[in-house]
């Protein structure tokens, strides 16, 4: 599995370092008074060894550790690791790529897992800023500035283009992605789909829904497939929860027709309403309260059209272009790239053009910026 996200991500560099900075200083180790200066963390081999049961791994190290970069076969649910010193509980975030942080230098570690989990890849750092490939996942937001509901991974970049790296990557907001299915049968999309993100600049953890992913021909084969009504409640716990200030879906027919994404984007139509009445899924209206959303633009939208310019330079990405980047990040999609889908400029899937179909801060006035009117 690759993944080998770009030298740009100069945002996570940062991160690691804050991170790395609190790690160390809890531990009484010196560390430089400028963060800039720390030098690249050295990455040191690690050997280990299991018990009969699969559960309990020693691990040690040929240098100081202080940081583990994990990439799990699944989620591995809440673990242990036991120092000379101190007891950790990790993996309450359900990360399945996860980066894992000790307050000391370690030479040896113990971990218990609770399920027979594999790791896919095991990185152990000493202290120093991590590589930019390195995934330090955020949780999902708080609350979000730009929330997207693609159907598939792969959706995301395919349709809308240059979004991500514009918004997250370049501008550094809070974009909440939402897929609307779970590849069950392809547990490497999962990986795929973390890796492509994390290249175009999102930081937050992505919400993936526990729909199965159906190849649907048409709105009636998804209706025949999926409850709309589970995907609608689904939709306004997302939009509830995240208060986001901008939702970006599909297409209404489904950019080449495909009924999944044809019923994703009707249910999202109604759940956009539905998260501002109180009348609607009383549960999660207690727990999150209501949501009306400013703003809400469809791929394609035939109204209130506006045109995004995914050419621009962007200093996050080495003066990329928002398409380039979307581009390399929809190349990570590695086991989707044999069905021969194009991220187009043009045509009838252009991944410029999107609609406002609905607004309560008034119609775009400049058309190239989908927070126009969101107060800053």
């Amino acid at each position: 599995m690759s993944s080998t996200p770009p030298t740009e991500k100069s945002a996570m560099k940062r991160l690691s370092v804050l991170i790395l900075l609190a790690c160390l200083l809890l531990s009484g180790i010196p560390v430089c008074a400028g963060a800039e200066e720390l030098s690249p963390a050295a990455e040191y081999a690690c050997r280990f060894r299991t018990r009969d049961d699969g559960l309990n791994y020693e691990l040690t190290f040929e240098g100081k550790v202080s940081c583990l970069y994990i990439v799990w076969d699944e989620p591995p649910g809440e673990y242990t690791a036991e120092t000379d010193t101190r007891r950790y509980v990790f993996g309450k975030n359900g990360f399945l790529h996860e980066c894992i942080f000790f307050d000391e230098a370690l030479d040896r570690v113990h971990l218990e897992l609770h399920d027979n989990i594999a790791f896919l890849e095991l990185h152990a750092f000493g202290p120093g800023l991590l590589p930019d490939w390195v995934q330090v996942w955020h949780k999902s937001c708080e609350r979000a500035d730009m929330l997207l509901f693609p159907t598939h991974a792969d959706d995301e970049f395919l349709w809308f283009g240059g979004l991500i790296p514009y918004y997250a990557g370049e501008r550094d907001l809070q974009v909440q992605v939402v897929y609307m299915t779970r590849h069950f049968e392809q547990p490497y999309r999962e990986h795929e789909l973390l890796n492509a993100l994390w290249y175009a600049g999102v930081e937050n953890y992505p919400i993936i829904s526990p729909f199965p992913d159906v190849y649907c021909r048409t709105a009636e084969d998804a209706e025949a497939v999926y409850d709309s009504d589970e995907w609608i409640d689904f939709q306004v716990r997302q939009i509830r929860r995240f208060r986001p200030s901008v939702i970006v879906g599909q297409a209404v027919g489904g950019e080449y027709g495909h009924g999944a994404h044809i019923l994703n984007t009707r249910c999202l139509m109604q759940a956009v309403e539905k998260a501002a009445d109180a009348s609607f899924s009383p549960l999660s209206a207690v727990r999150y309260g209501l949501w009306d959303t400013p703003k809400t633009y469809l791929h394609l939208y035939p109204e209130a059209q506006i045109l995004m310019d995914w050419q621009q330079p962007l200093r996050h990405f080495g003066g990329r272009s928002a398409y380039e980047a979307a581009q390399t990040a929809y190349e990570f999609n590695e086991s989707q790239l044999k069905y021969g889908f194009e991220m187009l400029e043009e045509g009838d899937c252009d991944c410029r053009l999107f609609g406002l179909c609905r607004s309560t801060v008034g119609p775009d006035i400049k058309g190239s910026d989908m927070m126009e009117n969101i107060p800053g």
